[in-house]
């Protein structure tokens, strides 16, 4: 069996016990339009220094209030930029998962 070991590949072993075998999975990262991860760094680089952050104090794992709320504003500007864009990339954006951004957009909207 041959398995791509490039860097841009993650190897996934799914063990089933219903079944005798072991299922095989490549992934690939998921790669934004030319310039796009850029462009969505910038709403995040705006945000942190209209607060007076850095970015790695967004996309850290910090919980201090002040920094949640502006990684909420962050999301939600991404979001009201790029519409298109699923949960799940915002979420690796930051670090986080896809229930997080819910979370962050139905709270930034009050």
């Amino acid at each position: 069996m041959f398995i791509n070991t490039q860097a841009s590949f993650r190897f996934q072993v799914a063990a089933y016990p219903q079944q005798s075998f072991l299922r095989y999975r490549l992934q690939q990262p998921y790669h934004y339009p030319k310039g796009g991860r850029q462009r969505r760094l910038e709403i995040i680089a705006r945000v942190a220094f209209e607060h007076g952050m850095t970015v790695a104090d967004l996309t850290g794992p910090c919980r201090r209030k002040e920094y949640v709320h502006a990684r909420w504003q962050a999301m939600k500007a991404i979001r009201a930029q790029f519409p298109k864009d699923s949960l799940a990339e915002i979420g690796r954006l930051f670090n986080r998962d896809h229930t997080t951004v819910i979370h962050a957009l139905r709270s930034a909207a009050e």
